[in-house]
């Protein structure tokens, strides 16, 4: 290696429960030929889950690590605390056979029973290890159930970002619906893996790892206290971005020589990196393109569960109950059977 030449980046995605390992799958297929290109950070995605019912033909089972009891049914079946235990003590096994990379990507749905506590337990593991690291979560509101397991999982990270390790955690939010379709979002997961590997390839000129580190760490360089928040990779940050992103707190932004990084509106911290060349047709991006943390994007994803659990307890409470079919003149043997 060259001796200005700096070592490529590395890149780990943590795939976690069903959800992840499918959306995780997909990612790993879309990443091969950016992995042979060194304008990316190499990835490694990695699938972490309680079953193996998720499992494709196509999975390395060294990329696999199952978190299950002895004798236990596999899965959690939508229930979050189905496995919390089991999960929080393997975690350091997970992370052994795992070792965090220069960027770790933790991935999950919001709405599953395991994947939502595999992915926070990991993120907080990660942070007290001082280790860089970036959250995606796919939420759902179809159901009671998806939407209260997606609220619970949002108030994990609030929680592990205030209290537990007081760092910042830094969270891409997807929401499947009828405007975003499940496949539409596995191109968007896509898209933002790529994204951030293109960040941290190491072959951004004027942008470092310190640049880096303190990008997501803001708190080290800005007045803002650890907490969740958002992360939006944009192009454009015209007023209606700007009114739906709330505050800007830390920006990363990559960029070509002839194109400006200049933002719109002053904020508190901004690492730019130039480009060599033109920027990956697969991508369809354009320069200046900016990584945006910012506060004004979670608080509302929050409020609008809220709202959606609310009115369904509203629902829940009108409702008429249904007449039974059989009564007290009824008369049944001892294991139930009317004869």
């Amino acid at each position: 290696m060259d001796m200005q030449e700096r070592p490529r980046g590395k890149v780990r995605l943590f795939s976690c429960g069903g959800g992840g390992i499918n959306i995780g799958n997909k990612v790993d297929s879309y990443a091969n030929a950016n992995n042979n290109s060194d304008r990316f950070a190499q990835l490694d995605v990695v699938y972490i889950d309680t079953s193996r019912a998720n499992l494709r033909s196509d999975i390395d089972p060294e990329s696999f690590f199952l978190v299950t009891r002895p004798g236990a049914v596999e899965g959690s079946g939508q229930e979050r605390p189905e496995n919390f235990g089991t999960i929080s003590e393997r975690v350091r096994d997970i992370l052994q056979k795992f070792k965090p990379a220069d960027l770790n990507i933790v991935l999950s749905t919001g709405g599953g029973g395991s994947g939502s506590v595999i992915a926070p337990s990991i993120v907080s593991e990660l942070l007290a290890r001082d280790c860089s690291t970036i959250v995606i979560c796919v939420g759902d509101d179809s159901t009671r159930k998806f939407a209260q397991n997606t609220l619970n999982t949002l108030k994990s990270y609030d929680r592990v970002a205030t209290v537990a390790r007081e760092q910042p955690i830094n969270l891409v939010y997807l929401q499947n619906s009828a405007e975003m379709t499940r496949t539409q979002i596995d191109k968007r997961i896509q898209h933002v893996v790529a994204a951030l590997c293109m960040l941290f390839s190491a072959r951004n000129r004027e942008l470092d790892a310190k640049d880096l580190e303190h990008w997501l760490r803001y708190p080290k360089v800005t007045k803002y206290k650890p907490a969740l928040a958002s992360l939006t990779l944009i192009g454009d940050l015209g007023q209606a971005s700007l009114d739906e992103l709330g505050n800007l707190i830390s920006i990363a932004t990559l960029t070509q020589a002839d194109h400006d990084p200049a933002l719109p509106v002053r904020t508190e911290v901004q690492y730019v990196g130039y480009l060599e060349g033109a920027l990956p047709e697969k991508l369809n991006l354009k320069a200046p393109y900016h990584y945006v943390i910012s506060d004004g994007v979670l608080p509302h994803v929050a409020a609008q569960l809220e709202l959606v659990l609310q009115e369904m307890q509203e629902q829940s409470d009108a409702r008429t109950p249904a007449h039974a079919i059989s009564s007290s003149w009824d008369v049944s043997a001892n294991n139930g059977v009317v004869v």
